[in-house]
């Protein structure tokens, strides 16, 4: 039997190996989990040629598409997030009349993202408490290098670093983003 754009329906074995495989569990487990009988290096392998299957690795993708659908991941909004971290001024932390640390629950939304934690640390000296944070950020520098590189500042760059043999031409290809509205 097919689904209405022509491709075949998996059967129950496909479908549950499917789910397993978006919980997390790795190809080698779910094709066990699922109920295929062969184990160890051929269940590797026989869950790799599964993942090749077309319909199996379409309900794959279409099930992960749906799951950022609902989640409201997108581009932008990953973008977004990660430009909170790579452009993050630690000064915006501190109350600077007082010099200290503002509370986090007042920080500006912005700098709250770029924040990886946050350590409390309650201390009383001669009955008076006093409460301090200590906050840790996301790596900065890492941030800044996802968005170069998303944004192709190292292309350039690899293609002068490609090998050079007499008699072949390398061509570094770069996957295109579909957008869809």
């Amino acid at each position: 039997m097919k689904n209405n754009d022509g491709r075949k329906r998996l059967t129950a074995q496909q479908r549950r190996f499917v789910n397993f495989i978006l919980k997390g569990i790795d190809g080698k487990n779910a094709y066990i989990k699922a109920g295929y009988k062969a184990r160890g290096n051929a269940a590797k392998a026989a869950a790799s040629r599964l993942l090749t299957n077309v319909n199996v690795s379409s309900a794959i993708e279409v099930a992960q598409k749906q799951a950022a659908y609902n989640a409201e991941i997108t581009v932008e909004r990953i973008l977004r997030e990660e430009a909170c971290i790579a452009f993050q001024n630690a000064g915006d932390v501190f109350e600077l009349t007082k010099g200290t640390l503002i509370k986090p629950n007042e920080l500006p939304e912005e700098v709250q993202r770029a924040i990886a934690g946050v350590e409390v640390i309650a201390t009383e000296v001669a009955g008076k408490k006093s409460i301090k944070y200590r906050d840790k950020f996301w790596d900065k520098g890492r941030s800044l290098e996802r968005l170069s590189k998303h944004l192709g500042m190292y292309d350039a760059h690899n293609r002068q670093k490609a090998p050079k043999i007499e008699g072949c031409e390398f061509t570094v290809v770069r996957a295109g983003v579909e957008s869809s509205s």
